[in-house]
């Protein structure tokens, strides 16, 4: 017999025998136990136990709420410094602006009375060249310029030609003014003087005589030809 036929006829032989051992517990009343097959499946296994260091799902849920408050917490001291930071700046640079705006303000009162001052200047050297028939060309004189910068270093001389017109302007002012207080009197007196030059010219010199509004005598030059 070969081993094929050998493996055929054990397998048979248990069959066999495992007939009649089901007729005969059969006949006794007992009926066989018939065991479920064995799961094979992930989900029939059973449940892992779970480790003793391995945190719950409230836990984990409670740690992740306080992780969370831990972080608000922080950005929120972090906003309150930047906003007290920034606070703090925009005041430093509403005060430099503050100081900024008086230093301006004290520069153009500064700019005010430098310009006002220069127009007095003006004013009295026209007075000056009037009164003492001084020429144009004297603001040219290096001697005239080092005594008015002692006087006044700020003050800048005008040139022969805006000296000229200065006087001008002036002439012009005077005349108005001697008109309108002509207009105002009752009358009036003229006198006459006459006089010739080093150069052999010929002057004449016309002065008019009044009583001004304050009951002053007051004298106008009309002219000189």
């Amino acid at each position: 017999m070969s081993a094929k036929d050998k493996r055929k006829k054990v397998i048979s032989d248990h069959f066999y025998a495992a007939d009649h051992t089901s007729s005969a517990d059969s006949a006794k009343g007992d009926l066989p136990v018939i065991l479920p097959p064995a799961p094979d499946t992930p989900l029939s296994s059973p449940m892992p136990k779970k480790n003793r260091g391995e945190p719950s799902l409230s836990e984990l849920q409670e740690n992740i709420i306080t992780a969370l408050t831990v972080k608000i917490n922080q950005r929120a001291d972090s906003l309150e410094k930047m906003i007290i930071t920034n606070s703090n700046t925009i005041e430093e640079l509403k005060t430099s602006l503050n100081h900024l705006y008086a230093e301006i303000q004290d520069l153009k009162e500064d700019k005010t009375k430098l310009v006002n001052r220069k127009q007095q200047l003006d004013e009295a050297l026209v007075d000056m060249i009037v009164e003492d028939s001084q020429p144009f060309s004297i603001v040219d004189d290096s001697g005239f310029k080092a005594f008015v910068a002692k006087l006044d270093p700020t003050y800048a001389l005008p040139s022969r030609q805006a000296l000229k017109i200065m006087v001008d302007h002036k002439y012009e002012e005077q005349k108005q003014k001697a008109m309108a207080e002509l207009q105002k009197t009752e009358g009036v007196s003229l006198t006459a003087d006459m006089w010739t030059s080093i150069n052999m010219d010929a002057y004449l010199a016309v002065t008019c005589h009044y009583v001004d509004d304050k009951d002053k005598l007051a004298t106008v030059l009309l002219g000189v030809r």
